[in-house]
């Protein structure tokens, strides 16, 4: 028969004070049911004898993820919950902790797409071949916005079209050297063959039906903007978002002029 030691208590099992941030209690948790699993390996043979100190961190950790509603996007859910399972045995903690980290950024992606009604599996993220199209700013804002490495959220980027085009049946190209795009300012960048291409190729599309909804249906009309009525009329409120389209709209005034000209 089992019984518990409550005379000490080791690095892992001290109460989570409210200075402690929640991932790092949580790592913290998961690494010490890890160690105390490999530890207690030799003196636990049975198929249902899991070392009680695993058991109390994995209930504990549980407890923490269950009781948080203000959880990091990057911390899904479905992750930790996958984490808290398969540390129930023997492993490696670090080789876990990276497997969570990728796992989340790919998961913080997929969510910030759905938000933005963003398909990568549609034209011109995905061509009918199924070449990638990702345009180099939605990974330059992505990555600022999640404060990851550009080429970590391009892989990432690729990982979820590739996905998205299996789901309905078609074949994928993937783009092993979709980060190197990444390079220049990403106005250079910038599509005037329409408002819907102009805003994709700004990695800004999600805004196209609010500047439609007051009236701004063309890259002439878009023209006519000043940041006033990007903010205040258009409900760009994001600062970044702001300052990015009005260099944009800087650089459309030089192409119509261009235009007019020639």
């Amino acid at each position: 028969m089992q019984t518990i030691d409550r005379r000490g208590a080791g690095a892992g099992d001290r109460p989570i004070g409210t200075g402690m941030s929640i991932s790092q209690s949580v790592m913290d948790l998961s690494t010490n049911a890890a160690n105390n699993s490999t530890t207690n390996d030799s003196t636990h043979t049975g198929a249902n004898d899991i070392p009680i100190d695993t058991l109390r961190s994995k209930k504990r950790l549980k407890k923490l993820i269950s009781s948080s509603r203000k959880f990091s996007s990057f911390h899904s859910h479905s992750s930790l919950m996958s984490l808290v399972n398969n540390n129930g045995g023997a492993g490696s903690p670090n080789a876990s902790t990276t497997k969570l980290c990728s796992n989340t950024l790919r998961d913080a992606i997929d969510y910030k797409l759905k938000s933005e009604a963003i398909d990568l599996s549609d034209e011109p993220y995905s061509d009918r071949a199924g070449f990638c199209g990702i345009p180099p700013a939605l990974i330059q804002r992505y990555a600022d916005e999640c404060q990851r490495d550009t080429y970590e959220v391009a892989d990432a980027l690729d990982s979820v079209r590739m996905a998205g085009l299996l789901a309905k049946g078609r074949r994928g190209v993937p783009n092993d050297y979709l980060g190197d795009s990444c390079v220049g300012p990403v106005i250079d960048t910038a599509n005037y063959e329409s408002l819907h291409l102009w805003l994709i190729s700004l990695g800004l599309p999600q805004y196209e039906s609010s500047l439609r909804a007051h009236g701004v249906d063309s890259l002439y009309r878009v023209s006519k903007l000043r940041e006033m009525d990007i903010v205040n009329k258009c409900g760009v409120r994001d600062r970044r978002h702001v300052r990015t389209l009005t260099n944009a709209i800087g650089a459309l005034h030089l192409s119509l002029d261009s235009n007019t000209n020639s």
